[in-house]
């Protein structure tokens, strides 16, 4: 099936005939509903027959036409109940911290570090007083092998210190970045509020009469602008040529807005746009009392710091010395860990004369140095993957479904008419018949 089904269908029409061209203008010609689209097909084995068993614990949401291109999933939420923690790290790793192959890569490395150890040092020469290797190796007593037997014991009481030592530090580290990740989503949702209240207000407060039908197309369509923009600010792309592009593709932007924009304050200059028009709307009696423009003023205030907030890293991001501490300690961690196994195993190489490869315990061993070095390097890596959910990941907020259904809003109430419905009541669509004629209605 084709991706595109029919052209877009436009709803309402500028005053001016000249401004029926694509994209936004001073009327209701910025209003189109994107075209039906279909998701394409799955291709790989993976989308076959993996992706759908994620279908019952998974909620995500894909639109075409987004700023990082068509039909991107991206989730919702899950059902807890449905989480898979064994296969995601394989079969689903942009949900997981094991989202690189790079992740995987460095610890295989780490672990053929100790390796190395083990077969270097699991020699002859390592143990110029032959077997045993080590007759006191449990407290660093032995009066065999010293170098070997004592350095093993050091790397062990270290290994064991720093064990204690660098959780509370991660915790910490850990429980600042999922608590900047939910009060950044959480930012995201008072956003969407505060666009669906300020387009409420908007509508409900100027006047549906026919004279008025461009101002109010231009208002309700500066907070989507300002909605996209502050969107595009948290992506980083606020100033950029694409943001620009995407802005104009999306019909939200018109010829001669960008310049007039101020540069790195964009989204703020879009609110000051509006406010400047309500208030001459104001003045000219055109909204009739001024609490009505007050509380419009108000949305305006607050979704601005909504706004402005979302990635706002003054107040938000940890101390960068304590971060890089934390990460240091997990490298100290790591490597100790990594290089006394080596040195552990060698002695278990050499006292077993390398029979100890043909036991179990020394597979569970490398097991468990494989998955102790990943734990911890996965929790400080959290840092890195919660602390920026707009962009384009899976795990990411779904602006794209969430935002179209903003902007429907704003679509609707731009005309408000058709959404009148019959059995309001008489007297508010007496009132309102007086400014602009109702449909269907008696």
């Amino acid at each position: 099936m084709s991706r595109v089904a029919a052209a877009p269908r436009v709803i309402g029409q500028a005053n001016d005939s000249s401004f029926a061209t694509t994209g936004a203008k001073d009327g209701y010609d910025w209003i189109v509903v994107p075209p039906p689209r279909t998701n394409p097909k799955p291709s790989t084995w993976k989308q076959k027959h993996w992706d759908p068993i994620w279908e019952g614990m998974l909620r995500t949401g894909s639109k075409p036409g987004g700023f990082y291109g068509d039909w991107k999933p991206q989730m919702f939420t899950y059902i807890p109940s449905g989480i898979k923690p064994c296969a995601s790290p394989f079969f689903s790793r942009d949900l997981t911290v094991c989202h690189s192959m790079w992740f995987w890569f460095q610890h295989v490395m780490w672990l053929a570090i100790a390796l190395a150890i083990t077969l270097s040092f699991g020699q002859e020469w390592a143990f110029p007083d032959g077997r045993p290797a080590c007759d006191g190796a449990t407290n660093g007593k032995s009066t065999v092998n010293k170098d070997m037997c004592h350095l093993e014991f050091a790397l062990d009481a270290a290994k064991t210190e720093f064990r204690f030592l660098i959780p509370f530090i991660l915790a910490g580290v850990v429980a600042g970045a999922v608590n900047t990740w939910k009060r950044r989503r959480t930012d995201y949702a008072a956003l969407c509020g505060g666009a669906r209240n300020l387009n409420i207000n908007l509508s409900t407060i100027v006047p549906l009469r026919p004279e008025l039908e461009g101002i109010r197309s231009t208002l309700h369509r500066w907070v989507m602008l300002a909605f996209e923009l502050a969107m595009l600010k948290s992506r980083g792309n606020m100033d950029s040529d694409e943001g620009r592009g995407y802005l104009e593709r999306s019909g939200l932007l018109v010829p001669g807005e960008w310049e007039a924009l101020v540069n790195g304050d964009r989204h703020t200059t879009v609110f000051w746009w509006i406010q400047m028009q309500v208030r001459q709307l104001t003045t000219e009696g055109v909204i009739e009392q001024a609490a009505f423009a007050v509380k419009i003023y108000e949305d305006i205030t607050f979704m601005r710091a909504k706004a402005n907030d979302m990635m706002s890293s003054l107040d938000r991001d940890a101390p960068y010395p304590y971060v890089a501490l934390c990460g240091l300690l997990v490298q100290f961690n790591i490597i100790f860990m990594t290089v006394w196994h080596g040195f552990h195993w060698a002695i278990w190489h050499y006292a077993t004369d390398a029979k100890v490869w043909k036991a179990p315990k020394i597979w569970f061993e490398i097991f468990v140095l494989f998955a102790w070095n990943l734990s911890y390097a996965a929790l400080f890596d959290l840092t890195k993957m919660l602390y920026n959910p707009f962009g384009n990941r899976r795990i990411d907020v779904a602006h794209d479904a969430i935002g179209q259904g903003v902007r429907a809003l704003a679509r609707g109430l731009a005309r408000a008419a058709p959404h009148i419905p019959p059995t309001m009541s008489p007297g508010v669509t007496a009132a309102i018949r007086k400014e602009m004629p109702l449909p269907n209605l008696k």
